[in-house]
């Protein structure tokens, strides 16, 4: 067996087993969060339609972050009672400056811009809804470590969804 002092108390353990230590600090450093204001609305013009909107503001806390605006539309459609449409566009802009010889790689600056469709069936306490999310997005980025050299970036995405939810 091993002995221990644990805060000037003894203890014994088993030998192989482990000690867990704990470390403290006393660092007042707070992680810098960014301030988010979004504002949105949906309409339905009919029990078969909805669209809506959605407006996202981020405001970084750190000076070399940039304000974004960010916007949504979107549409559900409903083709009976038991199935919808859904499609939809968004933005997905960077906070990060853009690449010049004040920032180091690794560093990325590329705006997103995107569209989305799904497919949804409903039952009587369930949904299946089968999705696809596509953005595209240009800017430019510094890839070799330490270097300043930037680079034309044109990037693309494609996600599919599967997603189901049950009521109970």
């Amino acid at each position: 067996l091993l002995t221990a002092i644990v805060e000037g108390r003894e203890s014994t353990k088993a030998s192989g087993a482990s000690t867990q230590t704990f470390a403290s600090t006393s660092n007042t450093n707070k992680r810098k969060l960014p301030y988010e204001l979004t504002w949105g609305m949906a309409y339905f013009p009919s029990p078969y339609s909805l669209y809506s909107f959605d407006v996202d503001f981020y405001l970084p806390e750190e000076s070399s972050k940039k304000n974004v605006i960010n916007l949504s539309l979107g549409t559900e459609q409903f083709l009976n009672e038991k199935n919808a449409l859904r499609f939809g566009l968004f933005t997905n802009r960077t906070n990060q400056a853009e690449c010049s010889t004040a920032t180091i790689a690794p560093h990325e600056s590329i705006d997103n811009y995107g569209a989305t469709a799904g497919y949804t069936t409903y039952a009587n306490t369930s949904s299946i809804t089968l999705g696809t999310i596509f953005s595209y997005g240009k800017g430019d980025a510094q890839i070799y470590a330490g270097q300043s050299t930037k680079r034309d970036l044109t990037k693309y995405s494609l996600g599919l969804v599967l997603s189901s939810d049950y009521g109970f």
